[in-house]
């Protein structure tokens, strides 16, 4: 039987424990890439968090951006780096243009579909690593395809959920602001507060209430997909019933989780600056030194291809490389999650502490074994 229930901080040390046990003792290189892969597909490190900044100030580029576009195009000739793609981007007609977004837009949605496909199922495979060490990825993706196709369509529905609410709010925000602004051509400043001020609680309220719902999915429900087979609606409602006998220990577990991902989060961040640091400014200078040298190198539809496969190429393998990294990270996230879930749930605890098998006796084995005592009457 499984012991008292453990506290969300009781869970760490085991978690770490089963992390030096499985990456560390022995360290081997053949795990840690393939952690790195469930990783990329699973989300399982915190950190690649990104940005970008928008040039602003004085100078030609305010000009540029006040400017017609004809005016723009004239200031561009020789003040930018690019300026045969600018040429090019204006030279476009509203139909060209409406056709490589569309593309673009599809592409996106197709690549992210295959990412969240990917990832169902191989949230089956990490936990099967943690709990039987079965790190191969070809057999893990055989394994659990039909739990993690059920875990798919119950994801997409989630994006489509979550669409139509964020639209819905959007939309409400509008009609908000056009009836504050009684239906002026621009919407009044005080329109504009008093929709912020309507719907960012509104907003806040529904993200966390999804994240929280996507988290206990994730973290609970997929345990008990794997082990009974069972659909998500029904491990949804189990998990339920287990969350509402510990509400304070619900609570902490939340709190712990935030606190980790954003310790990680630090941590691995800070690995990726040095990492991508290292690999793209030298790449960076090279590109510059050649495009300062042959000026005509760049211009070249062929070479402009090659070279951006190239930086698309070299993103991809130091993200890669980063994942591999960070793997322990990756198997502690998981392992910290069975720790604290194994005593609520008596198959997972049966799992990852199996019974020791019987000791043999000296001398005996089943072809020597004494007879058997006649039956009772």
């Amino acid at each position: 039987m499984p012991p008292r229930p453990i506290s969300a901080t009781d869970a760490i040390n085991p978690a770490l424990e089963t992390t030096k046990d499985l990456m560390f003792r022995p360290f081997q290189f053949g795990r840690c890439w393939r952690v790195g892969v469930l990783g990329i597909f699973t989300g399982g490190a915190a950190g690649f968090g990104g940005g970008c900044n928008i040039p602003s100030g004085g100078g030609d580029w305010e000009k540029i951006m006040r400017g017609t576009k004809d005016q723009q195009l004239m200031q561009f000739q020789g003040h930018g780096p690019f300026p045969d793609l600018i040429q090019v981007l204006h030279s476009l007609d509203p139909k060209t243009i409406a056709l490589m977004i569309t593309v673009l837009v599809v592409g996106i949605l197709a690549i992210a579909a295959v990412h969240v496909y990917m990832g169902s199922i191989l949230r089956f495979s990490l936990m099967d690593a943690v709990t039987n060490r079965r790190f191969g990825l070809r057999e893990g993706w055989q394994r659990w395809q039909s739990p993690g196709q059920r875990y798919f369509f119950f994801q997409l529905a989630l994006m489509v959920i979550s669409l139509v609410c964020f639209g819905g709010m959007a939309l409400l925000a509008g009609l908000m602001i056009a009836g504050a602004s009684g239906g002026g051509a621009k919407p009044s400043p005080a329109g504009i507060i008093l929709s912020l001020l309507v719907m960012l609680p509104v907003f806040l309220v529904f993200v966390i209430v999804f994240a929280l719902f996507q988290l206990f999915a994730k973290d609970f429900a997929v345990p008990m997909m794997a082990l009974e087979d069972l659909r998500v609606t029904d491990a949804l409602r189990r998990v339920k019933d287990m969350l509402a006998r510990e509400k304070g220990a619900t609570a902490l577990y939340v709190m712990m989780k935030i606190i980790l991902d954003i310790a990680s989060g630090i941590v691995v961040s800070i690995m990726e600056v040095f990492l991508f640091g290292a690999a793209l400014i030298p790449v960076g200078i090279l590109a510059v030194a050649a495009g300062i040298a042959v000026p005509a190198l760049f211009k070249n539809p062929a070479m402009l291809a090659v070279v951006i496969t190239a930086v698309i190429t070299l993103i991809f393998a130091l993200v890669f490389v980063a994942q591999v990294i960070a793997s322990p990270v990756t198997i502690f996230f998981q392992a910290y999650v069975l720790h604290y879930m194994a005593p609520r749930y008596p198959p997972l605890w049966k799992l990852m502490h199996p019974a020791p098998p019987l000791p043999e006796m000296p001398g005996i084995s089943p072809l020597n074994s004494p007879p058997m005592p006649p039956p009772l009457v």
